[in-house]
């Protein structure tokens, strides 16, 4: 059998149409920053290095958010450890999907889609890859936003109150006990018109973040993510020998199926995440 790793990268080579077509509608779509000619760097099978996650760190705020200033990247960048899997690269791939979606479903609210933008960038901040519970991550990430905005929202163009929406927004991606411990508030799963109120508004961007925030392996970056996802996986059992790739496929689609599931109901989440639960089987029956 071969091993984990290698196994791992040629997920990526699986070609299905129906990922294919799911991948373009979320990062190509016609409100994307991005031409459907030109690969966004990031997007490459091997993990970003520091530089260009710095930059793509600067994209993302810039085309998303419509701020451009050096130490708010800077914020973000110092915020992420360099390692696991709740880095820098989840943080940023968080932000471009839920800026993606923002545009599909909050197509007349850009403040609050900006809000939401944040709150994906900052979610992960300072996380402890499993060194403390998920419920103390949530709290190091929310203090810090709590920070960046009492000090810096003036000059960005965040009143105070966008802390308190965002922590709100990463409260909801917790993961404690295999589980979510809190429900993402009632919202629609159609896009909200003009006159949509401020909590259905605030309902949908928390719906976009915690949606967003499971889908990592529906990006092309997911080879790099996964091996990443292997050894925490790994630490946390006590075991620093590659995987079995069956046990790493059954896993994903498990988590796919009976919690990512139960979770999505944007039509392009779900139809993203249920290719790449048919991708790892194909992976899986390469491998068995």
């Amino acid at each position: 059998m071969k091993r984990f790793e290698d196994a791992i990268h040629e997920l990526a080579t699986v070609r299905a149409k129906k990922i294919e077509a799911a991948l373009m509608q979320v990062y190509y779509g016609d409100d994307s920053p991005y031409s459907r000619d030109q690969r966004v760097e990031l997007f490459r099978d091997n993990m970003p290095t520091e530089r260009d996650m710095e930059h793509h760190t600067a994209s993302v705020l810039a085309n998303h958010v419509g701020v451009n200033d050096p130490h708010l990247i800077s914020l973000v960048v110092d915020s992420y450890p360099n390692y696991g899997y709740h880095c820098l690269v989840h943080g940023v791939l968080t932000a471009i999907v839920v800026r993606r979606l923002c545009g599909i479903y909050l197509p007349y609210h850009n403040d609050i889609a900006r809000v939401a933008v944040l709150a994906a960038l900052f979610h992960d901040s300072f996380h402890t890859h499993g060194a403390m519970s998920d419920s103390e991550n949530i709290l190091r990430a929310q203090r810090y936003v709590h920070n960046v905005v009492a000090l810096h929202g003036d000059r960005l163009g965040y009143p105070k109150h966008t802390a308190h929406y965002v922590c709100n927004m990463l409260e909801i991606t917790e993961w404690t006990a295999g589980a979510f411990p809190h429900d993402i508030p009632a919202s629609s799963i159609e896009p909200l018109g003009p006159v949509a109120s401020r909590d259905a508004q605030l309902a949908m961007a928390m719906r976009i973040v915690a949606e967003a925030d499971l889908m990592m392996s529906a990006t092309p970056l997911w080879p790099a993510l996964g091996s990443m996802v292997a050894l925490d996986m790994s630490t946390a059992n006590g075991n620093d020998a590659n995987l079995d790739v069956e046990q790493f496929c059954r896993t994903q689609i498990r988590f796919i199926e009976r919690t990512c599931m139960m979770r999505l109901q944007l039509r392009e989440t779900r139809e993203a995440a249920l290719a790449v639960a048919d991708l790892h089987r194909t992976v899986m029956d390469m491998h068995s």
